[in-house]
């Protein structure tokens, strides 16, 4: 059987028609800032404290103090990078 591939999916019979390794948990060190704000995001987080969407606009007021990412981004190749941030 042929592998066919884009270097993201594969349809083969090792990964049928699904990405040929595991989507990024954690976005890479050039994104931390929006790591933090992924990790501070959820209604509650894991450690059982409220997160940002507890709270009416919250979230809002975090996301204007972020850097503009829009150069690295339109940089980007590695297309499990770009999935996560896309994900983000």
């Amino acid at each position: 059987m042929r592998k066919h591939t884009d270097g993201f999916f594969s349809i083969d019979p090792t990964h049928g028609f699904l990405p040929i390794k595991e989507p990024l948990h954690t976005l890479p060190k050039p994104y931390i800032e929006v790591q933090k704000l992924i990790d501070l995001m959820p209604i509650e987080k894991e450690n059982g404290q409220p997160g940002l969407l507890a709270t009416e606009n919250a979230f809002e007021e975090e996301i204007k103090k972020l850097p503009n990412y829009i150069d690295s981004a339109e940089k980007e190749k590695d297309p499990f990078i770009l999935a996560a941030l896309f994900r983000a």
